[in-house]
């Protein structure tokens, strides 16, 4: 071969040669991290689809909290593990003169066993104005104890502008 095809090869092949060097040297490991960066941003694609369907039901979870605040807003009441009958007759005859009640008859009757708590029943019969009655039951209703009206009997007396009230409430315990 003569001279001067040799060194046009051998030019041409320098040139060759260092792009099978750079290809071999930038793009195959380039090629390599761009990869595995594209299944990287499928992957987080794919997390990002499921916390936007777990993000769309978002706002109906917090209207089923809200509906559950609503339906349980009195779970927060005490439920004492004895009966503590001395105390909450305390606090409900305390309260009967500022509801301008007067007692006729205040008396606890047996407790009863429920599945997870005890019931204590008190009969109650007073004598007032409607008005305080229903201030009466406000404050029940208010009490850190938790106490329910299972009964309510109201009768008109003939002479006055006053009733006869016959109420049985229950106190809750968890007893023994």
């Amino acid at each position: 071969m003569p001279l001067i095809i040799r060194k046009n090869w051998l030019v041409l092949m320098v040139p060759l040669g260092m792009l099978v060097i750079a290809t071999a040297a930038v793009f195959y490991p380039q090629h390599r991290v761009l990869q595995e960066h594209s299944v990287r941003i499928s992957e987080k694609e794919e997390v990002l689809e499921r916390e936007l369907a777990q993000a769309a039901r978002l706002p109906e979870l917090i209207e089923e909290v809200e509906e559950m605040r609503r339906q349980y807003h009195n779970l927060d009441r005490r439920l004492p593990n004895q009966q503590e009958l001395g105390e909450f007759l305390r606090e409900i005859t305390m309260n009967l003169p500022s509801d301008e009640l007067l007692s006729d008859r205040i008396e606890p009757g047996n407790p009863k066993r429920e599945e997870l708590f005890q019931t204590l029943p008190i009969r109650m019969q007073l004598q007032g104005r409607y008005l305080s009655l229903v201030d009466f039951l406000r404050h029940i209703e208010r009490m850190e104890r938790l106490a329910r009206v299972d009964t309510l009997a109201m009768e008109a007396q003939p002479d006055c502008d006053e009733l006869k009230i016959d109420m049985r409430l229950n106190i809750y315990f968890l007893g023994d």
